[in-house]
């Protein structure tokens, strides 16, 4: 392979990564412009929200929320014209922040230790030989 060829190719390949960096960068810019628009007034589905707000909500803390819309006053700015759920993002952001932080609870119960069904139970003491002490030899 002669030298201007080594030097042709790694000019090519210097192009394609140059390109491929201009789209990168271009792609990075269009999603930080995303991120920098302020809410708007439309209403946006569930999974367009979550994408906006990934730092914010988990899909089941919305799913909370949005099921107990009713009783928590999220009801206003939440939609379901058929199976979609539409969200109006700036109402639903302020009902969210007047709700106050979320309230830890004691913690999670003990979890309830399982017994053999002879364990304690004076009913059967003497375990699976129970049956057979009823029984009377001959």
């Amino acid at each position: 392979m002669k030298p201007q060829d080594i030097g042709a190719l790694l000019s090519g390949l210097f192009e394609e990564q140059r390109a491929e960096l201009a789209r990168l960068h271009e792609r990075l810019e269009k999603l930080e412009r995303q991120l920098q628009e302020p809410p708007g007034e439309e209403w946006i589905t569930k999974r367009a929200f979550l994408k906006r707000h990934t730092e914010s909500f988990t899909e089941g803390s919305l799913d909370w929320l949005l099921f107990h819309r009713e009783t928590n006053g999220l009801a206003p700015f939440v939609r379901k014209p058929g199976k979609a759920l539409l969200i109006q993002e700036t109402g639903f952001l302020e009902a969210v922040l007047a709700l106050g932080p979320a309230t830890p609870r004691g913690g999670a119960p003990a979890p309830r230790r399982r017994r053999s069904r002879a364990a304690g139970h004076a009913k059967h003491s003497d375990g699976p030989w129970r049956r057979f002490a009823s029984r009377q030899e001959p």
